[in-house]
Parts: structure tokens; sequence; C-alpha cells
């Protein structure tokens, strides 16, 4: 099975970990193989940089979070790539060719989340895991899947 893995600046920090243990099975017996897409990259460390330094003032304590993002990247994201249990996947011209519609289902998913679920399809993914409350909501759900054989879940 195939799962694309949407993080977000927040589910590097989140509390109560699910992403994180979502993570750490990923790719072993009966798990998922991952996909991560190189924009969904650069979107998590845009963020991750300017959400940072509009929240938190102090440079010392910036510089330690960053620094926390930057360590979860190269302990778990670069230990999936080199296990193989998870792939970046560059932009693709048929990553486009279903956000249409998905804005047609829900025209209040964001640009960049119709853009990743897109992605999610074009790459056969039968899975996508996301913490954002738009992707789970029931009916954008069920529509994915009765149209696209995509679940949409949380870790």
């Amino acid at each position: 099975m195939i799962a694309a893995i949407e993080l977000r600046p927040g589910t590097i920090f989140e509390e109560e970990e699910n992403c994180s243990f979502y993570l750490r099975n990923l790719g072993y017996k009966l798990h998922n193989t991952g996909i991560l897409t190189v924009p969904l990259i650069g979107e998590i460390f845009a963020n991750l940089f300017l959400k940072v330094s509009e929240r938190i003032k102090d440079p010392s304590e910036r510089k330690a979070l960053i620094q926390h993002a930057v360590d979860f990247f190269d302990e778990s994201i670069i230990h999936l790539l080199q296990e193989e249990r998870l792939v970046i996947v560059s932009l693709r011209k048929e990553d486009l060719h279903y956000f249409s519609r998905i804005k047609e289902i829900d025209y209040d998913i964001s640009d960049s989340d119709a853009f990743h679920v897109s992605c999610a399809i074009a790459s056969h993914c039968q899975r996508f895991v996301t913490l954002d409350k738009k992707l789970l909501k029931d009916s954008f759900r069920s529509t994915m899947r009765k149209e696209f054989s995509l679940v949409i879940t949380s870790p």
C-alpha cells in the first residue's frame, strides 16, 4: 500500500505524537510505504521559518525550534528514505490533472492542499494521511473514496 503523507510544521512538534508514531511504523510489514512531494517539503520549511519567526520573538528559542525541525528531518525522514520506506516525488505534470476536480468538490480546500491530494491520486496512493481538518471532513473524505479510491485519514 502506498500513502501520501502531509506533514506540516505543527506535525513535527505535535504533543500526542500520532504523526511520529505513524512515521516510525511507515513501510513495515502491513504498513504503508510513504511518498513525500518536493513542493510539500518546501512548504513545510517555508511555513516553519515564516510562522516561527512570527510567533517566537526570542532568537535563541526560535533557533532551537528550527533546529528541532531539522533534526526531525535528519533523524526520521532521512532514515525512512535510506530504508526505502519513504520516497520523495518531484513535481509532475500529471499531478495537476485532478486539481480542478478537488476544488469543485470543496472550494474551501486550499490550493496547496488540493495540489497535495492531486499528487496522491496521480501517484496511485490508496491512503492520504493528514491532520488537516478540512481534508478530514466526512463529506470530502467520502467523495475522495468514491471517485478516486483514496482514503483520507489522520495518523
